[in-house]
């Protein structure tokens, strides 16, 4: 993702990567934390367009507001199948990670508070 945001003329040196998040829970909540600690406004997503709604529900349900970036919304070269194929793991994802975040939301808002 860092080379398509390079190379549509963000700079590097701006660039946070998170190379520790194993699944994109831990990830929404690093990045969460980041937003926070900064007092930004919120997130932009550069994610798969299949990808994004679970994504923003999870900032959501977290407390921090995103919108998707450009490279969101389109299918652009994914072959069929194996868009087919991360839209219906998409599906199984979202369902798993609305219970988290229902089960243990205020903890980890109150995590993500605290740093």
């Amino acid at each position: 993702m860092a080379a398509i945001l390079a190379a549509h003329g963000i700079s590097p040196d701006r660039l946070v990567l998170d190379e520790e998040s194993r699944d994109t829970l831990q990830n929404v909540v690093a990045a969460a934390r980041f937003i926070l600690a900064r007092k930004l406004d919120g997130a932009l997503l550069c994610t798969d367009h299949y990808h994004a709604p679970r994504v923003r529900m999870l900032f959501a349900g977290l407390g921090i507001s995103s919108a998707n970036m450009p490279s969101a919304l389109g299918r652009g070269e994914i072959p069929w199948r194996h868009l087919i194929y991360m839209s219906a793991r998409e599906v199984i994802a979202y369902i798993y990670d609305f219970l988290i975040i229902r089960l243990r939301g205020q903890a980890l808002r109150e995590d993500i508070a605290t740093g």
